[in-house]
């Protein structure tokens, strides 16, 4: 009887998993693709339907507290997550149906774990938003981490500053040259979005 009742349990625990509706997916692309303005669209489609948590880590010290497009120069306050404080503590007690990450690449590995433990026991929705690669073409490591976690991984498109070709790269420019060397993360330097012959040769208008 026992046995009965234990299998029983475990196809139950088995279907509740099957029948999980919420997605955690993954939106990525170069510099001025869009992320953070399908963050906002995201935003203002549900926010009268749904609960919503706008969260962006501290490492990404520009436009500190909000989430910015160069889009029609919108912003919107947003929850900072310092790496010291785990998600269930900025969150707070509140039930949130929907939590949108902006950054994500800046994301470390206890963070990514968290998330990873917030969409497998809860019922909630969890879009990341970042870039994949870094202006050196290297792929971010948290971007990696969170390509093997997600049900979607969608592309935001955009164009070559350049050509007008499909933009591949995020670059950095410096003295009006495209630069290849420096620190990964500095505030105060100018990217912009380049097909991958644009980049590799450092060819600007």
């Amino acid at each position: 009887m026992l046995k009965y009742m234990m299998l029983t349990l475990v196809f139950m625990l088995m279907e509740v998993r099957l029948s999980k509706s919420n997605k955690l997916k993954f939106y990525y692309g170069t510099i001025s693709s869009g992320k953070s303005l399908e963050i906002l669209r995201t935003y203002y489609l549900n926010r009268d339907s749904k609960k919503i948590a706008l969260v962006k880590p501290s490492v990404d010290t520009r436009n500190i507290g909000v989430i910015y497009t160069r889009f029609g120069d919108q912003t919107k306050e947003c929850i900072t997550w310092n790496e010291n404080e785990t998600l269930s503590q900025i969150l707070g007690e509140t039930k949130y149906d929907m939590i949108l990450i902006d950054e994500c690449q800046f994301l470390n590995d206890k963070q990514l774990n968290e998330i990873n433990d917030l969409y497998l026991e809860f019922d909630v929705d969890i879009n990341l938003y970042g870039l994949l690669r870094d202006y050196q073409q290297n792929i971010f490591r948290a971007s990696m981490v969170i390509l093997g976690m997600c049900d979607s991984i969608i592309e935001m498109t955009s164009k070559c500053h350049t050509c007008g070709e499909d933009a591949k790269q995020s670059a950095r420019i410096e003295n009006g040259k495209v630069v290849y060397e420096g620190n990964l993360i500095s505030v105060g330097f100018n990217y912009v979005p380049l097909c991958n012959y644009c980049y590799l040769n450092g060819v600007l208008k």
